[in-house]
């Protein structure tokens, strides 16, 4: 079992590189994470639900690799961090 332990968290080195990630933000005051979405919203609908609250920069709602669909959540990320601080509440 430990072995197998270690052969995971070596692979996980491998392949964490997460300033070659192009979707990340350089400011994580200005994103939101959303929880419990319904799988079948998609990103255009998140970003406009959201753009009622400021500018939104991005929308991400991560995939499931092996079946494609939503993993229930995402993260909206704001030109300004005040708009996301209104969209919280």
């Amino acid at each position: 079992m430990e072995k197998h332990r270690e052969e995971i968290e070596e692979t996980a080195k491998q392949e964490y590189r997460p300033l070659e990630n192009t979707k990340a933000t350089a400011n994580a005051y200005n994103t939101l994470f959303i929880g419990r979405l319904s799988y079948d919203i998609d990103e255009l609908t998140l970003k406009r639900d959201f753009s009622q609250y400021g500018i939104v920069k991005q929308v991400a709602i991560p995939k499931d690799k092996k079946t494609g669909k939503s993993c229930g959540y995402g993260f909206v990320e704001f030109d300004v961090e005040e708009d996301m601080v209104v969209a919280y509440k």
